[in-house]
Formats: C-alpha cells, sequence, structure tokens
C-alpha cells in the first residue's frame, strides 16, 4: 500500500472549501458589477459567514476524515452492469481530497423516505467497509460512525448546491 497523500492530513485542502471560495468571489462580483441583488440566503455576505462557519466547525472536530473523493456522486454517475452485480463509477473531473461524509452524503441526500436513505447509506457502506478492509467485527461500528458523520456535514453538501446553482 502506498503512503497517504500529505494534502489528505490537512481538510484546510479538501476541494470543497475552493468550490466554495469560487462561488463566493463570482456572487461578490456578480453583485458589485452588475448590482444584482440575490436572495438574503444567496447574498455573497451570507454566503461568506456560511463558509466560515463550516470552516471553523470541520476544523474543531477531527471526526470528519479527508480522503481521495469522487467529487460528484451521484446516481447519475453510477453505472451497473446488466444484471447489477457490478456498479462502475464515471466522471471522475471534481475528484480530489474532500470529506468522505461530504461525498458519501451527496450520493443519499435526495433520497426520500428517510428510511430508504438510511437503509442505502448502510448497505453501501458494508460494501465500502469491505473494499476498505474493515475487519469484519468493526464494520457495524464503522458504519454508525460513517452514517453520523454524513448526517453532520448533510448541511454543507446544501450549501454548495445552493452556491453552485445560484452562480
Amino acid at each position: 500500500m502506498s503512503p497517504i497523500p500529505k494534502v489528505f492530513k490537512h481538510p484546510e485542502n479538501a476541494l470543497i472549501w475552493s468550490y466554495l471560495h469560487s462561488m463566493h468571489a463570482e456572487i461578490e462580483r456578480l453583485e458589485s458589477i452588475h448590482g444584482l441583488k440575490s436572495p438574503d440566503f444567496l447574498s455573497a455576505s451570507n454566503l461568506k459567514q456560511e463558509i466560515s462557519y463550516w470552516e471553523k466547525v470541520l476544523a474543531d472536530d477531527q471526526n470528519f476524515p479527508v480522503v481521495l473523493a469522487h467529487g460528484d456522486l451521484k446516481p447519475a454517475n453510477a453505472m451497473t452492469t446488466d444484471d447489477g452485480s457490478d456498479v462502475f463509477l464515471i466522471d471522475f473531473e471534481l475528484s480530489g481530497p474532500n470529506y468522505r461524509g461530504y461525498d458519501i452524503m451527496k450520493l443519499f441526500r435526495k433520497q426520500q423516505p428517510l428510511e430508504v436513505q438510511e437503509a442505502s447509506m448502510r448497505s453501501f457502506l458494508a460494501v465500502y467497509a469491505q473494499q476498505s478492509q474493515i475487519p469484519k467485527q468493526e464494520i457495524g461500528d464503522f458504519t454508525e460512525k460513517v452514517v453520523a458523520e454524513c448526517h453532520k456535514i448533510e448541511p454543507l453538501t446544501w450549501l454548495e448546491a445552493v452556491g453552485f446553482f445560484g452562480v
């Protein structure tokens, strides 16, 4: 196994921050150049406050590991074989260091009802744990930890969506 790249040991290098700061700069530019009046929830100043809040939350909590993430994990980027026995991910243009829970939550955040979201996420995480070579006796604890991580970081996935679609 190769060593973990140093970038993954520094959460400030997670790609979400460069995305959010770029979106903020673009909204700020549009507001100043074109006199654009953004809705309050999307104004440059409010977006900046939200970004700062989440940077602090995640910097203060060591339970959000940065991994080599897909970056755009969503159902449209998961392909299966005809018999459904294998899953392949596509569209890696946004891949890089990012929060594990952020990447996983983007895949499940829109599933309704909530019980379906939870069941799907737990099934996915059991396979994820196996592929990550988590010992069988630790998979249950691992799954619970990552489910909690995903739910804590879910608002950040929506903040990114608001910024992305607002620009």
